[in-house]
């Protein structure tokens, strides 16, 4: 059984990977990263029409970076809680 579990994690990894890939993960990061910078110039704020537009936009990339960020998240608590519970009980 405990293959099969970390055949189910190793899968789950490689789907959490793809998904990254699908939804272009990287590069909304990359995007978020460039807004944020914006967003911490004061300058920015007299602005507020581009101000307004800069923070939907990073609001609308967070939309998908964060449930891919939560699921690895999960995945990587899941997996080291069932490692524990194999140290705890080895026949599992």
């Amino acid at each position: 059984e405990k293959n099969l579990v970390k055949t189910e994690m190793s899968d789950l990894e490689k789907r959490c990977t793809a998904l990254r890939g699908i939804f272009d993960y990287s590069a909304k990061v990359e995007k978020i990263e460039a807004i944020e910078k914006k967003l911490s110039d004061p300058e920015i704020w007299k602005n507020n029409s581009l101000m307004e537009q800069l923070s939907k936009e990073k609001s609308s990339l967070e939309k998908v970076t964060q449930p891919l960020d939560g699921l690895v998240v999960k995945l990587k608590d899941t997996e080291e809680l069932f490692s524990l519970a194999l140290l705890a009980s080895p026949s599992i």
